[in-house]
């Protein structure tokens, strides 16, 4: 790389214009090309290590931890939760939204269980969700789909006014 820069700083004849030092004056301007490549290299100028500390950590603190706990603990005892702890501690908002709406009275428990069955307990399959709750595939998937609606209504402005 610094035989290359060098040859293109001799190449460019900028050298003769300047007077004295013709030699240093080459050296400075092939340091120069070697740090601008080397810099492009590594990413943009300016860029140093102080932007890394605003970097955010992917892995969940302490709060979020006693967080989807809680809504873990309180989904299985409205039995809404069927599946691994990690699904949970992933993603405990979708519980927290089916929680809520049983609280405020948009849901049903038993709706609720419908769509926290399907969309979040790992996807427990119709028929299985339907021999779990003593009722037939169909009637399972008219349950959930009607919940799904009730739920999203809940969730319209138009509707909280």
């Amino acid at each position: 790389m610094t035989v290359a820069a060098l040859y293109e700083v001799a190449r460019a004849g900028r050298i003769h214009l300047r007077p004295g030092r013709p030699a240093a004056n080459l050296m400075l301007d092939t340091l120069r090309q070697v740090l601008a490549e080397l810099a492009a290299e590594q990413g943009p100028v300016g860029e140093d290590l102080t932007a890394a500390e605003h970097l955010p950590d992917p892995a969940p603190g302490p709060y979020e931890i006693v967080r989807a706990r809680t809504v873990r603990a309180a989904a299985a005892k409205a039995s809404l939760h069927t599946g691994p702890a990690d699904d949970v501690a992933a993603s405990p908002a979708r519980l927290e939204l089916l929680l809520d709406a049983v609280r405020d009275g948009a849901l049903s428990t038993a709706d609720a269980q419908a769509l926290a069955w399907h969309h979040i307990s790992g996807g427990v399959p119709d028929a299985e969700a339907a021999a779990r709750a003593g009722t037939t595939a169909d009637a399972w998937q008219r349950r959930r789909s009607r919940a799904l609606a009730r739920l999203t209504a809940s969730l319209q402005p138009e509707a909280a006014a």
